[in-house]
């Protein structure tokens, strides 16, 4: 996460304490903004529900609402997840950003079916961008979250414009055992049409494997499909050492 910020954010030096504002990428527009933070989550035999709240005075009002339910279906549990999210801009970010016709505005529902049967799992799940009149600044997601019920590997939200965009996710999940599974998941990025016509289908083959307890690897290929006919292919593997 250092590294990432560093790279956006002018090689800021993310090991050392900043202001919030600074590390949004607000230096001298929101230096002293708070942060708030409330949750509360509820959670009985099948049933559960959590609602978050951040609240950043000078930066975004943000909100996270998911409930789930899970039943017995034969030999299998089918779990069922709603979420809604919704980001706000506020006070001098805010009055900032609208000098720059953009926003930090944002909102998106989401579906999950999740049908588990022994050591095989199968994944369905949608999900509903808001569209909002201007361009998204740096920070979407950042804090609300991301919609990830339908996040890719590779091919993540900021790979396209998804404002107003609905995406879509089929996916199948084998445990080989407690150290090593694979995973199958077809995405389809239906693009709205104020923003692009380059809908995108995208597949990832991803292969995890528990090596011992300090090392663990991920190997991951994946094919991506555009409207306008390009494609492209990514293949990667990564070696994670844990202290």
């Amino acid at each position: 996460m250092s590294g990432f910020w560093s790279q956006i954010h002018s090689q800021i030096e993310m090991g050392r304490f900043i202001s919030m504002g600074k590390a949004a990428g607000y230096e001298g527009i929101a230096d002293n903004s708070k942060v708030f933070a409330l949750g509360v989550t509820y959670t009985k035999d099948n049933l559960s529900a959590k609602i978050w709240n951040y609240y950043s005075n000078e930066l975004l009002n943000a909100y996270i609402v998911e409930g789930s339910i899970t039943n017995n279906l034969f030999n299998s549990t089918l779990t069922t997840t709603l979420q809604y999210v919704s980001q706000e801009q506020i006070g001098d970010t805010k009055t900032y950003l609208n000098s720059l016709n953009r926003t930090l505005d944002y909102s998106y529902f989401g579906a999950k079916l999740e049908l588990n049967y022994e050591n095989l799992t199968t994944v369905l799940a949608m999900t509903n961008m808001d569209y909002q009149n201007k361009n998204w600044d740096n920070t979407m997601h950042i804090w609300a979250g991301l919609p990830q019920y339908t996040v890719a590997q590779e091919y993540g939200f900021k790979s396209a414009n998804v404002n107003g965009a609905d995406v879509y996710k089929a996916g199948l999940s084998y445990k080989f055992s407690q150290k090593n599974k694979i995973d199958l998941n077809y995405y389809k990025y239906d693009l709205s049409n104020k923003v692009s016509s380059n809908d995108t289908d995208v597949i990832d083959l991803i292969y995890n494997l528990k090596y011992s307890k300090n090392i663990d690897f991920t190997a991951v290929y994946e094919r991506q499909e555009f409207k306008s006919n390009d494609s492209g292919d990514i293949a990667k593997v990564i070696a994670n050492y844990s202290f």
